[in-house]
């Protein structure tokens, strides 16, 4: 990990990088600040990537952000303000030029925020949608991703064969 974060850092260092690559690097890199070692660093980064991402315009780059920053927040436990950021995504991922594996995040983001911050069965409703999303994209990382939240929302409602139903999916596209 510390390679590929000295790797993207060395990148942004570069000045002759266009606005979509630098922000594509930022987007990288805070990704892996946030999963591993500063998730402060990392939402700033996040949120310099948004503001950059504007300026090209580039719709699919400030989804990304936005998707990011849901993350970063919630792991923050923070699940307030990581569902303003999948509301936005969301927004976002509704433009006819969002792809379909952008849209199943975006909704996959509404349905863990709500999970957490409204109710479980508000969560896996979202949750339910998203998951429809992954499969018409053909995005079995991410269907798989939602199978498990979903699982693991029915196990909070005690519906043990929901939950035993799901985990089957999620098992199911592992062996594919």
């Amino acid at each position: 990990l510390p390679i590929s974060t000295a790797v993207l850092e060395a990148g942004l260092r570069r000045e002759d990088l266009d606005k979509s690559t630098r922000a594509r690097l930022m987007l990288e890199l805070a990704r892996l600040l946030i999963l591993h070692r500063d998730p402060d660093r990392g939402r700033a980064l996040c949120n310099e990537a948004y503001d950059l991402a504007g300026t090209i315009p580039d719709r699919r780059m400030t989804t990304e952000a936005d998707i990011s920053l849901h993350v970063s927040y919630l792991y923050a436990g923070q699940a307030q303000r990581a569902l303003a950021h999948c509301r936005r995504a969301l927004i976002s991922a509704g433009h006819p030029d969002a792809s379909l594996s952008t849209r199943a995040r975006a909704l996959s983001g509404v349905g863990h925020a709500a999970l957490d911050a409204i109710s479980i069965p508000r969560g896996l409703h979202w949750l339910k949608r998203a998951h429809q999303s992954a499969e018409m994209a053909e995005d079995l990382a991410t269907a798989s991703w939602i199978s498990q939240l979903l699982a693991e929302g029915y196990i909070e409602l005690a519906q043990w064969d929901e939950a035993a139903r799901w985990t089957a999916r999620e098992i199911g596209r592992a062996h594919v």
